[in-house]
C-alpha cells in the first residue's frame, strides 16, 4: 500500500513538473517572438486573420498573404496603427510558383529575413467522385494549392529558415488522418504534406539545419468555407478561428513535431491504425445525408 501511494504521488509530480516545462516553454517561445519575422499564408479570412492578429500582438513583423487584395488591405487597416510598419500585405496565388517566390523575395526585401512560414491557405472541396464531369481536373486544382503551393514555398523560404534556426507550421486538417467522403482530394492532398513534412523533418535533421518542422491537425473550424460543407449535424462541434489560431501559435513556439488540436481528433488519430473500419464507419455516419440509412447501411451492409 505504501509503494502504491510512493508511485501515485511520483506520477503526480511528473505530472505537474511536466505541465510547469510545457508552460515555461510556451511563455518564453511567446516572449522570443517579438521582431521575428513571420510569413503567414491564406491571410484574408478565417484562421489566417485570427494567425495575423496573434503574432502582431506578440510583436511578430508579419507577411501576409493571400489572393484577394482588397482583403488583406481590410485584415492590415485592423491592425492597431493599420500594422505599425510591421505587417506587409503580399498578393500571393499559392498555386502559381511564381507568386510563392515573389512573397519570399518581398518579405526579405522589407525585413531581411524570414523565422517563420505558417502554411494556412487550402482548398477545400465538397464533391463525390460519381458526381464529377473530370475528377482528376478537380483534384490537381486541389493538390495545386494545397500540396504544390506549400512545396514551392518550402522550396524558396528554406534558404532563409536555415540561417535563422526558423520554423515550418503546416496546418492540415483531421481528414488527413481520416478521410471520409466528398472530401477526397482534399484529404489526399493533406495526407500527403502529413507524409512531405515527417520525411523533410528527417531530413533536417540528420543535416542538423536546425529548421523544426510543426504539423498542426485540425478538426472542424468554425470559418465560413468549412461550414458550408460541413455536415449540420457535426457544425456544434466547430472550433474558433481564434482558438485555433492561438493553438496553432502555441504548437509553434514550442516546436512542436505534431499536434492534434482536439480531444476528438487525438482520439480519432491514436484509434485509427487499430481499427480503421470502425473509424470510417463513425465519419461515415458524421458525414452521410441520412443518418437512418447510413446506419442500416453500417448494421446490415446495404
Amino acid at each position: 500500500m505504501g509503494f502504491s501511494l510512493w508511485l501515485l504521488a511520483l506520477l503526480g509530480v511528473s505530472v505537474v513538473a511536466s505541465f510547469i516545462r510545457r508552460r515555461v516553454k510556451y511563455q518564453k517561445g511567446l516572449k522570443n517572438l517579438k521582431d521575428k519575422v513571420v510569413v503567414i499564408t491564406g491571410c484574408s479570412e478565417g484562421i489566417g486573420v485570427s494567425l495575423v492578429q496573434q503574432y502582431f500582438a506578440q510583436g511578430a513583423k508579419v507577411v501576409m498573404a493571400a489572393r484577394r487584395e482588397n482583403l488583406l488591405q481590410t485584415v492590415k487597416d485592423g491592425l492597431p496603427g493599420s500594422g505599425q510598419g510591421r505587417v506587409l500585405a503580399v498578393r500571393c496565388d499559392q498555386a502559381v510558383e511564381t507568386d510563392c517566390k515573389n512573397l519570399i523575395d518581398a518579405a526579405i526585401a522589407q525585413f531581411g529575413r524570414i523565422d517563420a512560414l505558417v502554411l494556412n491557405a487550402c482548398r477545400s472541396m465538397n464533391d463525390r467522385w460519381v458526381e464529377l464531369p473530370d475528377p482528376p481536373v478537380l483534384c490537381k486544382q486541389v493538390f495545386d494549392v494545397n500540396f504544390y503551393g506549400a512545396l514551392y514555398l518550402t522550396k524558396y523560404a528554406l534558404p532563409h529558415l536555415t540561417q535563422s534556426k526558423g520554423s515550418i507550421v503546416s496546418i492540415v486538417s483531421l481528414a488527413g488522418k481520416q478521410a471520409t467522403i466528398r472530401v477526397s482530394f482534399y484529404a489526399a492532398s493533406k495526407a500527403a504534406l502529413i507524409s512531405f513534412y515527417d520525411a523533410l523533418r528527417l531530413e533536417l535533421n540528420e543535416a542538423t539545419a536546425g529548421v523544426s518542422i510543426t504539423t498542426c491537425v485540425l478538426p472542424l473550424v468554425a470559418t465560413r468555407t468549412a461550414l458550408e460543407v460541413a455536415n449540420p449535424r457535426i457544425r456544434w462541434s466547430a472550433m474558433t478561428p481564434e482558438g485555433a489560431a492561438r493553438e496553432i501559435q502555441r504548437a509553434h513556439v514550442t516546436r512542436s513535431r505534431e499536434v492534434v488540436l482536439s480531444a476528438t481528433g487525438k482520439v480519432i488519430a491514436t484509434l485509427r491504425p487499430f481499427c480503421p473500419a470502425l473509424m470510417e464507419t463513425v465519419f461515415g455516419l458524421a458525414m452521410c445525408d441520412d443518418l437512418a440509412v447510413g446506419i442500416r447501411k453500417a448494421l446490415l451492409g446495404h
